[in-house]
């Protein structure tokens, strides 16, 4: 397939939830569908716990009073953003029985997948080139056996290394230097239960039959894709771990809502990662949800409309992908997370907007800038939005009207023109986000090119919400301030409300630690050309 390259694809290793697939025996897959749906069957109201006002205004006016809002990027996403917690080394190797010839070692978060890190090759391959090292104790000769491949793991955070880890292995081609396949490309439905601990530990062999000489080529290369999903390890004991360095340790401060508040922000999106606090049967843990309506309890408490999303969880690291295959073996654990949201946000009013996977993709996207949406996986992201709206509705209540977002497939506004809005009970209650951002040879952002090429009334008909854009701090000054006003400018005269990126890091705009624009970068101007242009935009508008 690759010529004379050497090829290893390894894809979609899952850890800890055991036997999505069906043909495992002790598949974890049963549970979380009983637990699905003993969850719904469960649901009943308590007036009691009521919270807000319940009124339902119309799509238009919540638009308008949804003005400017501000993201606190990564925020509750700390398991994404701290390697400490969810940091494995992760081992590949070749050789015979116990003797390693050649290996590969790299570092990969929970979600990490090699294809992300710096042995990523710059070209649209969608899996990551590797160069496998020569082992300094063996010296092998052309005509040595090689007769199998192992995948090692290690767990970095020593506190959970006690724990047992189920690896699932999907699927494995491997190709040597000629061409031929040494494993085919087919289904290889590989179950390991393993303790992961400071050393390596072998989680999966393949058996092989060749040599040395057969196998490598003069480069001594391979590529792999290889993702590690959903180990939990032990941060409830850890509560230093919690918050990194992000927002400087807690998010949404009092003081950093009412600094937001002043400046003329009135809608604050918390970007959720929820699969790292789930167990294994897909529960998400207690402490977790009470830690998350904290923080909504506070910014709704300032007056702001909030939007809690499913964040990590989606894009191209997560695991909920636009892929049909791979959807149909998490549908039930999707399922019942949405439906474990939405089961504790039922008794919030209607300024509380709940919404759905962040950034919808496949595995295989290349670009993060402005990839091509898939036909058959435009599909299953529309399905994927359709059973959130389904799921969310289905647990009756304040969640019966209330508003809901989802997103196109990458959240691209291109991809509009594949996009299907759900069929809802609810009437004209559903926002569609599209999100956009300055990229690195461009100084101006691609939808303006798509909005001025659509219809203003068929782009109505989404009821369009930017909820993320932005620019890295460290552009230069001029083109940083130009980017905020023509854009917030241009968007605004469509009526979409916009919320600006805000990550702690590279597309910082808040100085934490005094809840004041971070004027080392000269964020303060920023963020006030931001600002004055919206201010011009709306007057007179809407």
């Amino acid at each position: 397939m690759f010529g004379k390259t050497t090829i290893l694809l390894i894809s979609l290793i899952y850890v800890l939830f055991p036997g999505i697939f069906p043909a495992a025996a002790d598949s974890m897959a049963d549970t979380i569908k009983a637990n699905y749906l003993a969850l719904k069957e469960s649901i009943e109201a308590d007036p009691e716990k009521d919270s807000g006002d319940f009124s339902t205004p119309d799509i238009e006016q919540v638009k308008r009073e949804m003005g400017i809002g501000f993201n606190f990027g990564n925020s509750l996403d700390w398991a994404f953003k701290n390697g400490k917690v969810r940091r494995y080394k992760i081992r590949i190797s070749v050789g015979y029985d116990e003797a390693e010839y050649y290996y590969f070692e790299d570092y990969v978060n929970m979600t990490g997948n090699l294809s992300d890190f710096k042995t990523r090759p710059v070209s649209t391959l969608p899996y990551a080139e590797l160069q496998l090292n020569p082992n300094k104790d063996y010296d092998p000769k052309p005509s040595d056996p090689i007769n199998c491949l192992r995948i090692s793991i290690l767990n970095q955070f020593p506190e959970a290394s006690k724990s047992d880890v189920v690896v699932n292995m999907k699927y494995l081609m491997l190709t040597n230097k000629n061409g031929t396949n040494l494993i085919k490309r087919e289904d290889i439905r590989k179950r390991v239960v393993t303790p992961v601990g400071p050393e390596f530990l072998n989680v999966i062999s393949i058996p092989l039959e060749t040599t040395v000489g057969e196998f490598y080529n003069e480069e001594k290369k391979f590529f792999a894709e290889i993702q590690l999903e959903n180990f939990i390890s032990d941060y409830k004991n850890h509560p230093e771990l919690v918050y990194k360095d992000t927002y400087n340790g807690e998010p949404a401060t009092d003081e950093e809502l009412e600094f937001l508040w002043e400046q003329g922000f009135r809608t604050i999106r918390l970007p959720v990662t929820w699969y790292a606090h789930m167990d294994s049967t897909g529960t998400v843990d207690p402490e977790w949800f009470d830690e998350v309506k904290r923080i909504v309890d506070r910014a709704l408490s300032h007056g702001f409309y909030v939007i809690v999303n499913i964040h990590h969880d989606g894009g191209r690291k997560g695991w909920i992908k636009a892929d049909e295959f791979d959807f149909q073996l998490h549908e039930y654990l999707y399922r019942y997370l949405v439906l474990q949201i939405a089961e504790n946000f039922k008794h919030y009013g209607s300024k509380l907007i709940l919404a759905g996977p962040n950034e919808i993709t496949n595995y295989r996207s290349s670009s993060i800038v402005y990839p091509s949406a898939p036909a058959s996986e435009v599909k299953t992201c529309n399905r994927i939005n359709q059973l959130f709206v389904d799921e969310v509705r289905s647990t009756g209540y304040g969640n019966t009207n209330r508003f809901l977002m989802i997103g196109t497939w990458y959240a691209l506004p291109k991809n509009l023109e594949y996009y299907q809005l759900p069929l809802d009970k609810a009437e004209n209650k559903i926002f569609t986000e599209i999100h956009d951002y300055l990229t690195e040879d461009e100084t101006v952002l691609r939808s303006l090119e798509f909005f001025a090429e659509s219809d203003k009334e068929w782009l109505s008909s989404f009821n369009l919400v930017m909820s993320e854009f932005g620019i890295p701090r460290d552009k230069e000054m001029s083109v940083k301030l130009a980017f905020m006003e023509k854009h917030v400018s241009e968007i605004y005269q469509f009526g979409i409300p916009m919320i600006v990126w805000d990550d702690g890091g590279d597309y910082a705009l808040m100085d934490n630690k005094m809840a004041a624009w971070d004027t080392a970068w000269e964020s303060d101007q920023v963020a006030e050309a931001m600002l004055e242009t919206y201010r011009n935009s709306v007057e007179g508008s809407w």
